[in-house]
């Protein structure tokens, strides 16, 4: 036979977000009610049993949940709602492909974006045309202070998994050094895994002279020094 509920220990217990704080007697059913404080801060008078599981708050969380359905099904035709929806999805999804790169890194997106697309619409601005959304520090979540609308040319040079070269005090990427030199990526990749110097994989000729690929090296490290002396 199950010992019967000592009813004065159970003032001070946590349910959810609900704290009992005092005995109010039973009601017409014999079921004892209990006045409980809500982590809203609002007082609420229930059934004890229902503390079991159907009864977790004064009633706030369901209304805050719904108001946030309401608001994100009234914003769905916003031309940058799925913008925020793929945010959320790889922040949050259950996606491995996803978690690896963004959950397991620390990679979230801040509180007030998460259940809010009209707060992000409002701090990021409206999205200009082929611009997409891109993190400042790749090492940090999606929040206002560090992100921004970028060409998709940007975002791609920003990757984690791009490889980098240095030469001359000038780091660049695979594709950007290929591009300033007039090469494709494949073949400077292929000279770089055949252990060339980055030196001779960016000027060694193919079918032009080497004169000439020494000449585009030269234009293209002049327009970045130049590019920086006057920023």
């Amino acid at each position: 036979m199950a010992s019967r509920l000592d009813w004065s220990s159970v003032v001070g217990q946590k349910f959810g977000e609900l704290t009992i704080l005092s005995l109010e007697g039973r009601d017409f059913a014999s079921k004892m009610r209990v006045k409980c404080q809500c982590s809203c801060g609002t007082q609420t008078t229930v059934r004890y049993n229902n503390l079991q599981g159907r009864t977790t708050s004064c009633g706030h969380v369901i209304r805050e949940k719904t108001a946030v359905r309401n608001t994100i099904h009234g914003l769905s035709k916003h031309p940058d709602f799925q913008v925020w929806v793929d945010m959320n999805k790889r922040c949050h999804g259950s996606n491995p492909n996803f978690t690896k790169n963004y959950k397991d890194r620390g990679i979230f997106v801040c509180s007030q974006w998460r259940h809010d697309p009209a707060q992000f619409f409002n701090d990021m601005g409206p999205r200009p045309r082929g611009m997409t959304l891109e993190r400042v520090n790749n090492a940090k979540g999606y929040s206002p202070d560090n992100c921004a609308w970028v060409p998709m040319k940007t975002q791609q040079n920003n990757k984690r998994t791009n490889i980098f070269l240095e030469f001359q005090g000038v780091r660049m990427t695979i594709s950007q050094w290929a591009q300033a030199v007039g090469m494709s990526k494949s073949t400077l990749s292929f000279r770089l895994n055949k252990g060339m110097s980055v030196e001779e994989a960016l000027t060694k000729p193919i079918d032009t002279s080497r004169s000439r690929r020494k000449g585009n090296l030269e234009s293209a490290l002049n327009d970045i020094f130049n590019e920086r002396a006057a920023a």
